[in-house]
């Protein structure tokens, strides 16, 4: 919305922040309009119907400054049918885990004495897994850390057919995502740390606490 009409000298509009093209289904052009960089609380812009040029509030450019990364696909990368789940192994440096399903339960793949599969932690890693998204793309990079990763996850379907293999490596440059790589993506991508750090390892396979006498 419009806070003023100015005249474009000294506006920035020569070297434009942002041009929208809009077309209609022949592709000819209908409207182009031009954003300027902001300049404190403002902005400028004009259209190509119109010769005035409006003063705006540089907070209304947010909902339309687009990078390309933000028309990615986030969640393609880690998209698995949830349903199909009959296998997973998880190894971190806290937890080396393999876990099968039997019926409507998850059991160790191989006993392990007294401890006991948390059916609740592993719903809660499967509800995780299936809710990763990317939240930075690393532009082609390989990846630090992919080759010794900090933890892989695998999961498998009744035929043993993988749904979802994942690796995570060192933190990206931003320092808020870890390099992921999938079987689902030719490149790696990041998922932040907390994110990562959240998955639960330690807590699906527990030893049951002894009842306690009175």
């Amino acid at each position: 919305r419009a806070t003023d009409f100015v005249d474009e000298k000294g506006t920035g509009l020569e070297k434009p922040e942002l041009v929208v093209s809009l077309f209609d289904k022949n592709d000819k052009l209908i409207e182009k309009i031009t954003l300027s960089p902001k300049k404190a609380a403002m902005a400028f812009a004009k259209t190509s119907l119109q010769k005035s040029v409006f003063q705006v509030y540089a907070s209304s450019l947010d909902s339309v400054l687009k990078k390309a990364d933000d028309f990615r696909d986030k969640k393609a990368a880690f998209t698995f049918k949830k349903d199909d789940l009959s296998e997973i192994k998880l190894k971190t440096s806290l937890a080396d885990v393999h876990l099968v399903k039997k019926g409507s339960s998850w059991e160790s793949a191989v006993p392990q004495g007294d401890k006991k599969v948390n059916q609740l932690q592993v719903e809660n890693l499967i509800s995780k897994l299936e809710g990763l998204k990317a939240s930075e793309f690393a532009s082609g990079e390989s990846g630090s850390g992919l080759n010794s990763p900090k933890g892989t996850i695998e999961t498998r379907n009744a035929k043993g057919d993988l749904l979802l293999e994942m690796k995570w490596g060192e933190k990206m440059k931003s320092g808020k995502s870890y390099y992921v790589k999938t079987n689902l993506a030719k490149h790696p991508v990041g998922v932040e740390t907390f994110v990562v750090d959240s998955l639960p390892g330690q807590t699906l396979v527990e030893t049951p606490e002894s009842p306690k006498h009175t």
